[in-house]
């Protein structure tokens, strides 16, 4: 339970309470906050939604044959180098050959039940392995004509013959991966060659709200209103959706980047600025606000209960899954087999997600204010990189919680109280 403390803009304070263990945001009376300005309602179905998995080294979960989301990783292989990437330190990594393609369309029906929802396929850069991807997707798109396909690029492979692909498919969504002004973080930069741009602009002129740009952010990087001019300028239009997945730890190859806030005045000023900029309707319209801002709404809606809450890449959930096309199951797209193995889809019933701690059995998650934002970082992660990435993501959960509540009173988010606020002997914090 927190006490959050909230300014008026004539400067008077007022007091809400979050309870993150039933997504609970009421007044000091009780009173639930009126969410339906944002054109939410309560419906409390919460009480009826399934227990999420606490998976822990000790006490690994399995996973279920029923899958409804399958991320198919082609292999790690990448034509860039980012700054913050996790899968770097995999590389070299597997490299499945063009005969798995058949054989691991053969096989599904040895080890799935059904139609997934939706297909994801990823690299490293799924575009270097062309000659496996159409074989393989254009198989799974004739065995389940109604899944939906994700596709996940760094954009520089993309030309007008694999956008006609691509748009030929049917109910597929693309994302291009791309930080806008902190692009040089990774490599080349796509839109500055003419071929590349116009197929980029075709394929977001053709798939519209279904191709979007995801951007990491960093310290020199950080503003939301750069990074959409960026894409607007270079795409020609307005009409661009833009995603993000905050801020990336420190990297392991040079530590002298200095991509993250170093300090607590770092990590304040930063949140300034992003809640500032988050409140530009235009800004606060666009997917880097309006996903995350709905994520949260519906928790407060459903009053979803901390027994049903999954980690935030939902790859705790049984129902997703993530495999190699030789069938070795991983904890994730950007995990290799030679280290984050947890399976086969030859064994399914033996496969278990090791490698991972849920957030429920994480006491600094339990008593985060951000939790509901932020769906407790890398479940996989230890250490020095997990405190960096909790720092990371605790900051940036909580500015999506502060523009919220801005959206909902008119106030800005002062400071959190509670008996313990992440770490033992915390007791507030200011925004």
């Amino acid at each position: 339970m927190f006490t959050l403390i909230m300014r008026r803009p004539d400067g008077s304070t007022f007091r809400l309470v979050l309870d993150i263990r039933t997504s609970r945001l009421t007044d000091e009376a009780g009173r639930l906050i009126d969410i339906s300005p944002l054109g939410v309602v309560y419906d409390n179905e919460g009480e009826t939604l399934r227990d999420a998995p606490g998976t822990t080294r000790e006490r690994a979960e399995p996973k279920s044959r029923s899958v409804k989301v399958l991320r198919i990783q082609l292999g790690l292989a990448c034509n860039f180098s980012c700054a913050y990437c996790v899968q770097d330190r995999a590389r070299p990594a597997h490299d499945e050959k063009p005969s798995d393609v058949a054989a691991f369309i053969a096989g599904l029906d040895a080890w799935i039940s059904g139609a997934p929802a939706v297909v994801e396929l990823w690299g490293g850069e799924p575009l270097l392995y062309w000659h496996k991807l159409k074989p393989l997707v254009e198989g799974l798109r004739h065995r389940w004509p109604e899944v939906k396909l994700r596709l996940t690029t760094n954009g520089s492979l993309l030309d007008m013959d694999k956008v006609d692909w691509l748009v030929s498919l049917g109910d597929v969504s693309v994302t291009v991966s791309h930080d806008g002004p902190g692009q040089h973080l990774r490599g080349k930069d796509p839109l500055d060659t003419l071929e590349t741009l116009e197929a980029i602009r075709s394929l977001f002129a053709r798939l519209g709200t279904f191709a979007k740009f995801h951007a990491v952010m960093s310290l020199p990087h950080h503003s939301p209103i750069a990074l959409l001019h960026y894409f607007f300028d270079r795409l020609g239009t307005t009409d661009i959706q833009v995603s993000s997945s905050g801020l990336k730890y420190p990297p392991t190859k040079d530590s002298g980047l200095h991509l993250v806030p170093g300090n607590p005045d770092e990590y304040t000023a930063m949140r300034h600025d992003l809640a500032r900029e988050f409140r530009t309707p235009y800004v606060f319209a666009n997917a880097i606000v309006a996903a995350p801002l709905r994520h949260l709404l519906y928790q407060f809606a459903k009053s979803v209960p901390a027994r049903a809450r999954g980690q935030g890449c939902n790859m705790d959930n049984p129902e997703h899954l993530a495999v190699t096309l030789s069938g070795d199951v991983i904890v994730c797209h950007n995990t290799s087999p030679a280290t984050h193995k947890i399976g086969s889809v030859h064994d399914f019933d033996a496969i278990r997600l090791g490698h991972s701690t849920s957030w429920h059995h994480r006491p600094e998650c339990s008593s985060c204010p951000a939790l509901l934002s932020c769906g407790g970082a890398c479940m996989m992660m230890e250490g020095r990189e997990r405190v960096l990435s909790c720092d990371n993501n605790f900051s940036h959960g909580l500015v999506y919680l502060a523009t919220l509540l801005y959206a909902l009173t008119g106030a800005k988010l002062l400071r959190i109280e509670g008996q313990r606020i992440r770490h033992l002997g915390i007791t507030s914090f200011d925004f």
